[in-house]
């Protein structure tokens, strides 16, 4: 069981999210992102719920826990969310709405034609 969640598709799109969190070239696929957006967003939210409840027991460290949490959720989100831009041919520049509405941002992403072969950004993702 253990064996089959890692060698699963989600698993592995969740870890290349996060072995490039800091990555702003290149491209990712609609189903890569999609993926990475949701199983993410799970995880999120059960880690802020942990890192509430670690607040009320120890307030300090539960807090600082909790902006942790949201930074490594906002970098790895942001630069996956660049990197789907660019495989539909667009700037990463238009992630800058999602410092106002990301969830459009996402939808729409998600709803972007990729761009067939290679353009400026790099080769088409597999």
């Amino acid at each position: 069981m253990k064996e089959k969640l890692l060698n699963s598709y989600a698993f592995k799109t969740l870890l290349h999210g996060y072995k490039n969190i800091f990555c702003y070239t290149g491209r990712e696929s609609k189903r890569a992102f999609g993926f990475f957006i949701i199983i993410n967003s799970i995880l999120f939210i059960i880690a802020i719920i942990l890192g509430a409840l670690l607040t009320r027991a120890i307030e300090f460290l539960g807090t600082i826990v909790c902006w942790a949490i949201l930074a490594g959720y906002f970098l790895s989100t942001l630069s996956f969310n660049v990197r789907r831009l660019h495989d539909a041919g667009y700037s990463g520049k238009w992630c800058l709405l999602c410092l106002f509405a990301p969830v459009i941002v996402w939808i729409v992403s998600l709803n972007l034609e990729s761009t067939p072969g290679s353009n400026q950004y790099g080769e088409e993702p597999k």
